[in-house]
């Protein structure tokens, strides 16, 4: 189909022929339409992945989003970097019916904000959950080693010792990463001090839990 417009035009800007002179002929539409629907959809997806950077820069200058992108994930996703930023609840990030899905640059946006904001308010759980979608999201980005020591650290299931090695794996800002690791998570700061007691000064560190006698009931 695309080699038979081709065709028509190169015989309307050459002159051989007028537009009311060409036909093109078929048995059945369906391939013309499969042509045209995708590239259709092409055109579509790539209107709102630029839009929806357009916002993103936006907002990356402190201004308002400003796009239009209704029935979208990314418009809702925009919406809650905007809640986020202005100190309220961005909601749950949670896909809704007949939405078209987030292009991935505004989702990793999105869970790298509400991760900074979770980490700042102390919001433990809630660190680990947007850590682990961005580990989903680029498990072998720069930032992999840090967000795979995030969501350890963040696990209770996590020993200690697994923990430390997860920290040791950080190549950017090692000193930097464990210091907020520590700062977030005071169960922590004693074997992160036992290995990096730089990382843990001026940070309280809380005493162990007085071992129970033997026999005790728990």
């Amino acid at each position: 189909m695309i080699e038979a417009l081709r065709w028509v035009r190169n015989l309307i800007a050459s002159g051989e022929a007028e537009p009311a002179e060409i036909a093109i002929a078929a048995a059945s539409t369906g391939e013309y339409d499969d042509h045209f629907l995708a590239l259709r959809a092409d055109r579509h997806a790539d209107r709102q992945a630029a839009l929806a950077t357009v916002g993103l820069a936006r907002m990356a200058l402190g201004k308002p989003a400003d796009v239009e992108l209704p029935g979208t994930a990314d418009l809702r996703l925009i919406g809650a970097m905007a809640a986020a930023r202005a100190g309220k609840d961005p909601g749950k990030l949670k896909a809704e019916a007949g939405e078209e899905p987030p292009h991935l640059n505004v989702l990793r946006a999105a869970h790298t904000l509400l991760m900074r904001r979770a980490w700042e308010a102390g919001a433990i759980n809630e660190t680990r959950t947007h850590a682990g979608a961005l580990l989903l999201l680029r498990p072998k980005a720069p930032e992999a080693p840090l967000l795979h020591a995030v969501v350890g650290a963040t696990s209770l299931m996590l020993g200690d010792p697994d923990m430390v090695r997860l920290l040791e794996a950080i190549r950017t800002d090692q000193d930097v990463a464990i210091r907020a690791i520590a700062a977030l998570l005071p169960q922590r700061r004693a074997a992160i001090a036992a290995k990096w007691p730089k990382a843990v000064e001026g940070l309280e560190i809380p005493p162990e839990p007085a071992a129970q006698p033997a026999g005790a009931a728990p």
